[in-house]
């Protein structure tokens, strides 16, 4: 319970880093150090929010796996292409982009019950998923400037996960137990 909160709070402290580093650069022009905050804060706070997600997932469970996995495997491979410049890599981003979503819908049209995680869940995806690839393959700066919607989400989605679960409740503190 304790580590689920302090996870949160670096989420947080890492989300409200990355917009300070965003609203800089917006009100007070280009600066690195700026950047850096923006850049960073948001990605480790995406990366931090991914983990509490995936590891609390039925997603592997489920049969609609098949669709996702690959999406997942291809998309990796297709981002690690085109670090390297290797021909393929625009092909690959793009089919991961249309099996990840598709199979994700897949999979939330047939879970019930439905949630308000689930949805959350299946908003970020389908949001993040067009935003990614246009951002990785360069489509122009609409991708990059709703970027943040997405990154929005997916804290909403990690908050709301964490706070359901009851991670987030009140514990007492025994006698000399700091928090």
């Amino acid at each position: 319970m304790k580590d689920a909160r302090i996870l949160l709070y670096v989420l947080v402290i890492l989300i409200v880093v990355g917009l300070i580093g965003l609203g800089g650069n917006q009100l007070l022009g280009y600066s690195p150090v700026l950047e850096f905050l923006e850049i960073w804060g948001f990605r480790l706070a995406l990366v931090g929010s991914l983990i509490v997600l995936v590891a609390h997932s039925s997603l592997f469970k489920s049969w609609t796996a098949f669709l996702v996995v690959p999406g997942l495997l291809v998309g990796l491979g297709g981002v690690l292409f085109k670090i390297m410049h290797w021909p393929l890599a625009n092909q690959m981003i793009l089919i991961a982009a249309g099996l990840i979503p598709i199979g994700y819908t897949i999979r939330f049209a047939l879970k019930r019950p439905i949630n308000r995680n689930d949805v959350l869940k299946w908003l970020f995806v389908v949001t993040y998923c067009p935003l990614a690839l246009g951002i990785l393959l360069h489509w122009g700066d609409f991708f990059l400037q709703w970027a943040f919607v997405s990154r929005i989400l997916l804290l909403v989605t990690a908050i709301d996960f964490l706070l359901t679960r009851g991670y987030l409740q009140a514990q007492p503190l025994a006698k000399g137990e700091a928090l």
